[in-house]
């Protein structure tokens, strides 16, 4: 996949014409995670999952506490009206939404600790944890994790069938199921591009120059080094 292609894409149609830093250094893991555990995988269902983290934890696609709270205590008073937010012992922890995909409720926690090996539930904030929040975020919802009936996302993306309105369902039911939706066509479309650009010969190019080269030109080199632009906060 041509990097510099799908970025350049995804900064325009989906980030509003800035990229932070952030953004692109969690994608980047999201895609490495993926080449290792997906690869071959229909293009839709990786599309799917950025967009779920698009609209989950906003610009930064960054893990973050539910509400964006900038530590527990802060998550634990505005949501003190949820049920999923109380404290539950032995450990005395508030299991409200943490990570990309904002993982929900006690025994959620417990399912994703027996499935990963990691203390989720005596260290929730681990969820918090780039590494630890990838392999919920990938792994739950293509086992169908959060879905009651336990369809993952092949379920409803595949090679044979796309929808990606019904989706939702392997997060939270169709809340923001529309949202999400034009986010994953989006990337969809960023990543068909990213890829259809790698694997044009050189030959075919135009003269025009219209179609990118296999190898990258100084030129492209040096537009890829501006595609990045730092969070100012």
């Amino acid at each position: 996949m041509d990097h510099a292609v799908f970025y350049s894409n995804i900064r325009r149609s989906i980030f509003g014409g800035s990229l932070s830093q952030s953004a692109v250094d969690n994608i980047n893991a999201i895609l490495a995670f993926w080449d290792q555990a997906h690869a071959g995988n229909p293009l839709g269902q990786l599309a799917y999952i950025l967009a779920t983290v698009r609209a989950e934890v906003g610009l930064k696609m960054a893990p973050v506490r539910e509400t964006f709270a900038n530590s527990d205590a802060q998550a634990r008073a505005r949501l003190a009206h949820k049920p999923y937010a109380q404290s539950v012992p032995p450990h005395g922890h508030a299991y409200y939404g943490r990570g990309y995909v904002q993982l929900t409720w006690h025994r959620n926690y417990e399912r994703q600790e027996a499935k990963l090996g990691v203390p989720l539930v005596a260290e929730p904030d681990l969820a918090l944890r780039a590494e630890v929040a990838i392999q919920v975020l990938v792994g739950g919802m293509m086992a169908g994790d959060f879905n009651g009936h336990g369809h993952g996302l092949p379920h409803y993306v595949n090679a044979t069938h796309q929808d990606f309105v019904e989706a939702r369902r392997t997060v939270n039911v169709l809340d923001r199921a529309h949202e999400i939706a034009d986010y994953a066509t989006r990337f969809l479309d960023a990543l068909e591009r990213a890829v259809e650009a790698e694997t044009i010969p050189t030959e075919s190019l135009t003269r025009d120059g219209d179609l990118p080269p296999l190898r990258p030109s100084p030129e492209h080199l040096a537009a890829q080094h501006e595609l990045i632009e730092r969070d100012p906060h």
